[in-house]
């Protein structure tokens, strides 16, 4: 087992918690209007004007086939070198550091290998460069 300490961002998904390295995400903004993407699969919510720049949001819920967030508030914009990409969330709950256990985490999804412990529990850690295959993946599928 290999043990890192790093921030991360903590968020609700379908009354989880999971965790983001705060180095994936450059801004949380309050879910705002958003504009339809045609042709766009269900789990895109669709998008949204950022500072100037259009950027798909992504139901995180409804890709995971969870209860999608039509709730959901808080969206986290993934920095624009990993993807022009935002992800939508039930809630954020803040930043923390913690150590990374290379052991698989909790949560039961795809893109999830690792968790983060923080004060002494396990919170699943979403890995962006994963969730980004799965999403190639789902487009080259169909």
């Amino acid at each position: 087992m290999t043990y890192t300490e790093s921030r991360f961002l903590i968020f609700a998904l379908d009354e989880e918690k999971y965790a983001l390295p705060l180095q994936d995400v450059e801004e949380i903004v309050e879910f705002q209007d958003i504009y339809p993407l045609p042709i766009a699969p269900s789990y895109y919510s669709g998008v949204m004007n950022w500072h100037g720049t259009p950027v798909p949001i992504l139901d995180l819920a409804a890709f995971y086939k969870k209860a999608s967030l039509n709730d959901g508030n808080k969206v986290l914009v993934l920095d624009r070198k990993i993807a022009n990409l935002a992800l939508r969330v039930h809630s954020v709950f803040g930043i923390v550091s913690g150590v990374v256990d290379s052991a698989p985490g909790a949560g039961g999804i795809d893109g999830v290998e690792n968790s983060v412990v923080v004060c002494g529990s396990k919170i699943a850690v979403l890995e962006i460069e994963k969730l980004l295959l799965l999403l190639e993946e789902g487009v080259n599928s169909r």
